[in-house]
């Protein structure tokens, strides 16, 4: 489950294009449990439900990996295109953000500027946040 309300659209390279799609309207819904062998991503998931966790279920051994993370990570990277393994990256931002950013300040588009999501701090400054991993036998 990754709940989310949108997802980027990709290019040909999958590259993030900064279009954010409603994922209700796609094939790429994880609102609710899809198994990993029903699915091929490689794509950044954004507009994330922080009231409810994404998780992986490994039902055979009764276990559930809750993915926890604080509110700076804004968006969510899923690939699915191996048969055995998967990877969910937390990120604070889009994948080829800087790039998204800068086209969003050169076209007047605040809208990419959200999308992309860019922190910048200022010289000295820091800023932190987290990534949890829960484990839960059921």
């Amino acid at each position: 489950r990754l709940p989310a309300k949108s997802i980027m659209e990709a290019d040909k390279e999958l590259l993030p294009t900064g279009k954010l799609v409603n994922v209700k309207t796609t094939n790429f819904n994880l609102n609710n449990p899809v198994p990993l062998s029903k699915l091929s991503l490689d794509h950044v998931f954004t507009s994330l439900n922080k009231s409810k966790m994404p998780y992986i279920d490994y039902t055979d051994k009764k276990l559930r990996i809750y993915l926890e993370s604080s509110k700076d990570f804004t968006h969510a990277v899923l690939y699915t295109k191996e048969k055995s393994s998967f990877c969910f990256e937390n990120q604070t931002g889009s994948t080829d953000m800087i790039n998204l950013h800068t086209r969003g300040i050169k076209d007047n588009d605040r809208a990419l500027q959200k999308a992309a999501h860019l922190l910048i701090l200022s010289p000295g400054k820091k800023r932190t946040g987290y990534v949890y991993y829960r484990i839960k036998e059921y």
